[in-house]
């Protein structure tokens, strides 16, 4: 079943909770002047997986050139904002929108928005409960929800990072970036390949591509040396482990090679 409306432009950012999947949607009207978009008001949906029913639990005006739809408030302050989300995620009441730069907090009854953080370049991560996100140190660093507020993460310095169960793996930029393991309750830190990864990901195995070359590697949980497994296709590796494979984009071809466990 088709769940998104007509006359809508899709955001490619989605977020799931339970049964429960949010999408981020932007209405528009294409008579405006010169045939440009316009872009009215933005919402965030949320679709019921069990069945298909969808319903707004947030929209602001993202228009700057209009007020909103009946014409009580003012023209859309928020749409710079808003044209800058990356991603986000919901708990609650509380949508938290993620810029190329910077997380906000936004009461989905109320409106009421609060910047949180600000980050370096590179990924943030989301855990249920706190985000982590690197500084302009390139330092793990963690914003709990519950208390707002931030620390260091066990001094890590990284490059690029991934949240595993209890820990996290990363590019560790005081070793030549080398792919890294580090487990938060036992404060045990393992380097898993000396090489600096182009892309790395996990699910029991790790699963790596060095940089400079074209190789997928895998790397059994307790250590062991990398095994290689096959040719990258592209910087983009994605894992289904419900299938036990990998899947690499063949951007010769256009279609997906698949690597089976």
């Amino acid at each position: 079943r088709d769940v998104f409306r007509g006359n809508k432009d899709v955001s490619s950012c989605f977020y799931g909770e339970g049964n429960d999947i949010y999408y981020m949607e932007r209405s528009f009207d294409n008579k405006n002047r010169y045939f440009s978009k316009l872009y009215d008001t933005i919402s965030i949906i949320c679709v019921d997986l069990d069945t298909f029913e969808s319903r707004t639990i947030f929209q602001d005006n993202a228009n700057q050139e209009r007020t909103s739809a009946l014409g009580l408030s003012r023209i859309g302050q928020d749409a710079p904002f808003f044209s800058d989300i990356v991603t986000f995620v919901v708990k609650e009441d509380m949508i938290y929108f993620i810029s190329s730069d910077e997380v906000s907090a936004v009461n989905a009854l109320s409106g009421g928005r609060k910047m949180l953080f600000s980050y370096n370049s590179g990924n943030v991560a989301y855990d249920g409960y706190n985000f982590f996100f690197l500084d302009d140190m390139s330092r793990l660093r963690k914003f709990s929800l519950e208390e707002e507020r931030e620390e260091t993460v066990c001094d890590i310095v990284a490059g690029k990072f991934l949240l595993e169960g209890d820990g996290v793996l990363y590019t560790d930029r005081e070793y030549g970036a080398a792919l890294t393991a580090f487990c938060f309750s036992t404060q045990d830190k393992e380097i898993l390949a000396r090489e600096e990864p182009l892309v790395f990901i996990r699910m029991g195995i790790t699963f790596f591509i060095p940089k400079g070359e074209s190789v997928i590697y895998e790397l059994e949980a307790g250590g062991g040396s990398p095994k290689e497994i096959g040719t990258k296709k592209s910087a983009v590796v994605y894992p289904f482990s419900s299938y036990g494979s990998i899947f690499v984009p063949d951007m010769e071809t256009g279609g997906m090679v698949e690597y089976q466990k």
